[in-house]
């Protein structure tokens, strides 16, 4: 019996999972259940504590599949877990980027931003999903409205976390 990264490993190398076609796709990128496989571990390891693990493995998913949203979200959890707040905003970021359309993602990078201290950045991001013009979006009291408790319980727990750290 050998570890869970091992015996992953020795299946690879048979070739099942990089070779494996799904819906007669290629297997390659979003589609191939390694992909898949090394987020799994990635989280298993984030889980466990090991930051370093769940990193290199989340590159070797990143790879693999460039710009899927869940590895680039999976990314920022555990760099946020290990403590690496701004490392955490920016893969929030990419996420976000990925699929502008996402209001989930937008959510994540402006918690993410705002938990890195990057204030004005979270608003922007946040304003991107305003219903109102241009002119009302540099409203920061029109947020307030539109987002909410989200918005606000974000912004206030950021700034009391900037002045216990400060």
């Amino acid at each position: 019996s050998g570890s869970l990264p091992a015996l992953v490993r020795q299946a690879d190398s048979n070739g099942p999972l990089q070779q494996q076609q799904v819906n007669g796709s290629s297997g390659s990128g979003e589609e191939n259940p390694l992909t898949w496989v090394l987020h799994y571990l990635a989280l298993h390891h984030d889980r466990l504590g090991d930051g370093e693990t769940a990193l290199r493995l989340n590159s070797e998913a990143l790879e693999l599949a460039p710009g899927v949203i869940e590895l680039l979200l999976a990314r920022s959890r555990i760099l946020k877990h290990a403590g690496d707040v701004v490392g955490a905003a920016a893969a929030a970021d990419a996420a976000r980027m990925a699929d502008t359309a996402d209001r989930y993602t937008n959510s994540m990078a402006v918690k993410a931003l705002f938990a890195a201290g990057q204030v004005e950045a979270a608003a922007q991001t946040a304003m991107l999903f305003t219903r109102d013009g241009d002119q009302v979006r540099q409203q920061r009291g029109h947020l307030h409205r539109a987002a909410g408790r989200f918005f606000v319980m974000c912004m206030a727990y950021s700034c009391g976390h900037s002045l216990v750290t400060a």
